[in-house]
């Protein structure tokens, strides 16, 4: 059997979005086409409505400000050397993928809130519990992680239960997305040269 990863539930929290988003534009464009449809608004504060709901002008420059403190921290330091248009073009394309990514929590909330499933408050709990001490291992504190990351506790706490809610419903819909211990094995015993690597 494997050993479970310092990095598990950040992984998990990974590729569940990763996997929700591939499946709610699918199921979206199955069912109802207008949910995966962002069209420009008419109103000066939304920037984009996802069916019929906007995501406005202040939603998007706070997710803006996150991703590019996220993404271009290593370079804060640095920003006063940068000529400004290379500075505004990291800005803009913190801008699209900040868009990218409320369309996508915004989609991807209507698909959960259409369901019937959602991730206990334990279960929440139990896997904030795993991610601080994944962070507290790493060396830093919470605090630290929250500020590097963007994030707030509420907004972290929020991401948890949208992660594991999307495990539930894609294993409704796909099957158990932990591999059996068979399968551990298996891939174990297949990759096995690239596992004795340092």
């Amino acid at each position: 059997m494997l050993k479970k990863t310092s990095n598990q539930p950040l992984k998990r929290l990974v590729l569940t979005a990763a996997l929700s988003a591939s499946l709610v534009i699918g199921a979206g464009a199955q069912t109802t086409p207008t949910t995966a449809t962002a069209t420009a608004a008419t109103t000066a504060t939304a920037v984009a409505r996802i069916d019929g709901q906007p995501i406005t002008s202040d939603e998007l420059n706070e997710m803006t400000n996150r991703v590019f403190q996220a993404q271009f921290a290593q370079l804060l330091p640095l920003m006063a050397q940068l000529p400004p248009e290379q500075i505004n073009q990291f800005r803009q394309q913190a801008r699209v993928q900040a868009l990218q990514q409320l369309i996508t929590v915004r989609l991807i909330r209507q698909f959960v809130d259409s369901s019937n499933v959602k991730a206990t408050e334990e279960e929440v709990a139990a896997m904030k519990s795993e991610l601080q001490e994944q962070i507290t291992n790493a060396g830093l504190t919470y605090e630290d992680y929250l500020a590097r990351s963007g994030k707030t506790d509420a907004s972290l706490t929020e991401e948890i239960e949208q992660a594991l809610t999307m495990e539930k419903l894609l294993e409704q819909r796909v099957g158990p997305l932990k591999p059996t211990e068979e399968e551990q094995k298996a891939f174990y015993e297949e990759n096995i040269d690239q596992m004795n690597q340092p």
